[in-house]
């Protein structure tokens, strides 16, 4: 096993899941360079630079796609939730994507290009991007109202109809109207996680937006106090990021907003925040030279992306269904990744698996958005034009290494999370089924017994997920001596301590 110290977050993950430590599938060229940069800037953030991407291209490529299913179909956006420790590199990643999508965004109205979007009565909505970074959660501030004005001139009178002195109402748009990124740098405060004033309307605003817009119900109406309703034409990708809030189980169980989400939760272990501090110590007083940003090479090479689904868009009739192909391959490796998450949950307990049972469905329709995505994705690198935009059982296996992570990362939370609750009573169950294991397996000379081995029949002994398993094991840690010999841990129990 490689030292805590030198350890990647594809070893951290490999201690879950046997699963993990098969060979990855490369992703594409594009979101490779994307996450390597990104995790120069944010350490150990492999998994949500990754998600991240897939947020930004979601985001101006959602009037060019949609997915069929069926009789039923759905657009390409990826909303996520990144729910991890506090110092550990939310913000530092945001100041990394953040100018990225401004300067793509900003190329793209500047061609004025973007096809409009058709709402009541045949208005078109502005079909701008840009990004919100939301502090005001009053409906005001979210969906815009209806200032009152006077008519004090005639210029006025003739452009609203009335005489001067009359009052007429000017619709004045909120923060969440329009395309691009609603972004919630403190998520904790939008009254999904904590009681606020305004939470019952901020998560109906956020379930409305999360809808699909292959639809009419992603428009959100609130009627207004002087008479008549204000509506908001929210097509909007949200990014949102806040700490492990206490009652993060109760409201996975009870609002639908976290669901929605491709979610990311992940409770940093303190070898790797002790790392990062100290790599920060390290830092102190140094002056590093830096090679040229790279914003403008990733929203040019985004850009460039963008075009390129335009065109076919136009190629295939403006109709966004035509857009993609699936193989039979990829439906098939749907099926495979599906079947991989319920097996690695199938072991869990009965209350995380209430809980995943209505993640289960969305993850799944999340990670076909995730495949198309990869798909966009590579075909600036494929010169031949008929072989683009072609959905892969790789493309499936490219998305489905990543749905894995935050699948891993969210069980392995709520198991631990439901361990902390329970009682000594089961916690001294677990502890003896780990002794029964070590006294039963066969130790070399000094009592030493493979970790990875041990860890492996305590599973199979308790009926418990590998999670679990592991996150158990890491609290009781301090009743083993461990000894290293290049990536292999072996360990022998010394005993309870005595208290």
């Amino acid at each position: 096993m490689i030292d805590e110290y030198e350890m990647n977050e594809e070893d951290y993950y490999a201690q879950f899941t046997e699963e993990m430590s098969v060979v990855k599938t490369e992703l594409p060229a594009i979101m490779k360079a994307w996450a390597d940069t990104a995790t120069s800037y944010s350490k150990y953030n492999d998994t949500p630079a990754s998600l991240m991407f897939f947020n930004l291209l979601s985001s101006v490529c959602k009037d060019f796609v949609h997915i069929p299913d069926g009789d039923l179909s759905d657009d390409i956006r990826i909303h996520l939730c990144w729910i991890q420790t506090s110092g550990t590199g939310k913000s530092t990643m945001w100041r990394f994507v953040g100018p990225i999508a401004k300067s793509l965004y900003k190329k793209i109205n500047e061609t004025g290009k973007h096809p409009p979007t058709l709402i009541d009565d045949g208005k078109v909505m502005d079909t701008s991007f840009d990004i919100f970074s939301l502090v005001d959660y009053t409906d005001a501030a979210l969906i815009g109202y209806m200032d009152k004005k006077l008519i004090k001139n005639d210029e006025d009178a003739e452009t609203h109809g009335g005489e001067i002195g009359d009052v007429y109402f000017e619709r004045i748009a909120g923060a969440l109207e329009g395309s691009g990124l609603a972004h919630w740098d403190e998520f904790e405060y939008s009254g999904v996680f904590k009681e606020s004033q305004h939470k019952s309307s901020s998560i109906v605003y956020l379930n409305t937006l999360m809808n699909s817009l292959t639809g009419e119900s992603w428009v959100i109406n609130k009627q207004l106090k002087e008479g008549g309703e204000m509506s908001c034409y929210c097509q909007r990708t949200v990014v949102s990021m806040t700490y492990p809030p206490r009652n993060l189980q109760e409201i996975m169980a009870t609002t639908g907003v976290l669901p929605r989400m491709v979610m990311y939760v992940h409770d940093v272990p303190s070898f790797i925040q002790d790392k990062i501090r100290r790599e920060l110590i390290g830092q102190f007083g140094i002056i590093t030279e830096r090679k040229e940003p790279p914003t403008e090479r990733f929203a040019n090479n985004l850009f460039e992306i963008y075009n390129l689904v335009k065109e076919r868009f136009v190629e295939v009739g403006c109709d966004p269904l035509k857009t993609m192909n699936y193989t039979q391959d990829a439906r098939d490796r749907l099926l495979f990744e599906y079947d991989k998450m319920d097996r690695y949950i199938k072991d869990a307990r009965q209350e995380v698996k209430e809980i995943l049972d209505v993640f289960i469905t969305r993850l799944n329709q999340n990670l076909k958005k995730m495949a198309v995505l990869c798909s966009i994705a590579q075909s600036r690198s494929i010169k031949n034009k008929d072989k683009r935009f072609i959905v892969t059982g790789k493309n499936v296996e490219q998305a489905g290494q990543i749905a894995e992570k935050c699948y891993i990362t969210l069980v392995a939370w709520l198991e631990r999370s439901l361990r902390v609750r329970r009682t000594s009573v089961t916690e001294k169950s677990m502890l003896s089924t780990f002794k029964t294991v070590y006294v039963a397996m066969e130790k070399d000379e000094d009592g030493f017994i493979s970790k990875k081995d041990f860890l492996s029949e305590v599973k199979r002994e308790s009926k418990k997920s590998q999670a679990s398993v592991y996150n158990y094991f890491k609290s009781i840690e301090n009743l083993f001596e461990i000894e290293k010999q290049g990536r292999a841990v072996f360990i022998k129990f010394k005993g309870e301590e005595k208290k």
